[in-house]
């Protein structure tokens, strides 16, 4: 087992990474550092939270919304905030749009999606 985190962060990032068939690694760290890890078949609820309950709740976490996270994000760290990573948020769009859109609002939507993978400052999400 790991050391609780007890020092909390300002930013976390939590994802799951898939060895195999059924094994899973979920994996928060921050700017610098891996913070804990947790070995399980796949990302569900009790396994997010119980790496989430070994770190101190963070002011922001940002995540890829997997499967199992929200529930256990809303019962662990519920006084945190929480952002989607930037990329997933375009593979959504583009799941439903797909690259070549057929209609205007699916070519405006798709458009938009992709501007926002070129945001880096803060000033540059404000415009």
């Amino acid at each position: 087992m790991q050391p609780k985190v007890e020092n909390s962060r300002d930013v976390v990032y939590l994802d799951g990474i898939y060895l195999g068939r059924k094994a899973c690694v979920l994996i928060c760290c921050d700017d610098k550092y891996v913070l804990g890890w947790y070995l399980c078949r796949y990302e569900y609820a009790a396994a997010w939270t119980s790496l989430m309950k070994q770190i101190a709740e963070p002011r922001m976490v940002v995540s890829d919304d997997g499967i199992g996270f929200a529930k256990a994000f809303e019962k662990v760290w519920s006084g945190a905030k929480h952002q989607r990573y930037v990329f997933h948020v375009f593979c959504q769009v583009k799941r439903y749009t797909t690259s070549r859109p057929n209609s205007m609002a699916g070519t405006e939507l798709y458009n938009l999606a992709k501007e926002l993978l070129k945001i880096n400052t803060k000033e540059e999400a404000d415009l």
